[in-house]
């Protein structure tokens, strides 16, 4: 179905970019999708904020936590790097999770969108 048309490709390109990362943990002794979903989460918090004083100082120390989740990631592709990795894997890994996550955005923004896609066509 017409609703259907995005998961495969979704599909694939996460269980490439799960291999192409599992690489990457191993040989950085981490785990990038928990530093990622940090990432996302803190600037998810910083986006809600307000210009009131307390969200000022939040504002502050997540932006401080927020990049040193960002240092923690380019130290882990550094030290996967030295320890073998290709970085061409870590930039082929890095564009599959953000094709993904394009796809997801559009299958549930158009496909999955009942007031787009209509029925099951």
């Amino acid at each position: 179905s017409l609703r259907e048309l995005a998961s495969e490709p979704i599909d694939s390109l996460t269980a490439n970019a799960k291999a192409s990362y599992k690489v990457i943990d191993d040989a950085a002794g981490t785990d990038f999708k928990a530093l990622n979903e940090k990432l996302e989460n803190t600037e998810y918090q910083i986006r809600n904020l307000t210009e009131t004083e307390e969200d000022v100082v939040k504002e502050a120390a997540l932006e401080t936590s927020r990049q040193g989740i960002i240092d923690k990631i380019a130290e882990a592709k550094q030290t996967a790097i030295d320890n073998g990795v290709d970085p061409k894997l870590l930039d082929e890994a890095d564009q599959q999770f953000t094709q993904a996550q394009a796809l997801k955005d559009v299958e549930a923004k158009v496909f999955k969108n009942p007031n787009v896609v209509k029925g099951n066509v």
